[in-house]
């Protein structure tokens, strides 16, 4: 079961799970006592209200699952009868290649039956981890800024290739195809990056000269940075 304020999000995540959407008229009803596990997609500053509608209506041996990222368990916990288990999820982007991520985080009151039903939700369209909640904000923040940092990278190709001479229309498309062929290749292939890029660096080549040169401004330590900065903010915001 799916409660809910945000239809349309729910609506795409029903149809790719274990879901059935709930709208909040329906909070309170025998829909919710019946269900075996209630999974809770709304705003922040809804949650509270939500949570206050549905406890009086829960039974002991519920799970409430929240895929709410800016609020925490314990909070969650604090506005829910005490023989409720509670869980926090959150999704990888559901991509057109692999099978997405489903991350999940116990409870205090949440038993290792519990996480399984929790699991159960979501597979097999996504692949279930467990991590810790402090870990989940690692794992919104890597959700939302990967694909920035992958539209900044190609689009910073596209303007070098521009600035030295080519076409946009075609240094457009060789960037693109760069980028999704390396995509491919670490989904398919599993193996380290560091790997795959070496296999692509020759000697003295312009892989090389082109990795210094991102070295030499500190790629790597702006990567760390603007990923610790998106991880703070999911925390501040929580």
């Amino acid at each position: 079961m799916l409660t809910d304020d945000q239809p349309e999000p729910a609506r795409q995540l029903s149809a790719r799970s274990n879901l059935v959407v709930c709208s909040n008229a329906d909070m309170g009803t025998a829909a919710v006592r019946d269900a075996e596990v209630i999974t809770i997609l709304a705003d922040a500053s809804a949650i509270v209200d939500l949570l206050a509608q549905i406890a009086p209506s829960l039974r002991a041996g519920q799970l409430v699952v929240s895929m709410a990222a800016a609020v925490t368990i314990d909070c969650i916990e604090t506005h829910l009868p005490d023989d409720v288990a509670v869980a926090r999820a959150a999704l990888s982007p559901t991509g057109r290649g692999g099978v997405p991520l489903a991350f999940a985080a116990a409870g205090s009151r949440c038993r290792a039956a519990d996480l399984a039903k929790a699991d159960l939700l979501f597979a097999p369209s996504w692949q279930v981890r467990h991590v810790s909640e402090q870990q989940l904000a690692i794992v919104t923040a890597i959700c939302e800024t990967g694909p920035a940092y992958l539209y900044c990278l190609v689009e910073s190709m596209v303007e070098a290739g521009v600035y030295l001479g080519l076409g946009r229309p075609d240094v457009a498309d060789l960037a693109i195809q760069a980028v999704s062929s390396a995509a491919e290749d670490l989904r398919e292939t599993r193996v380290h990056p560091a790997l795959l890029r070496e296999q692509v660096t020759s000697p003295s080549g312009p892989a090389a000269a082109a990795l210094r040169g991102l070295e030499v401004h500190g790629m790597r330590a702006a990567v760390m940075a603007a990923t610790e900065a998106a991880v703070d903010r999911v925390r501040a915001h929580t």
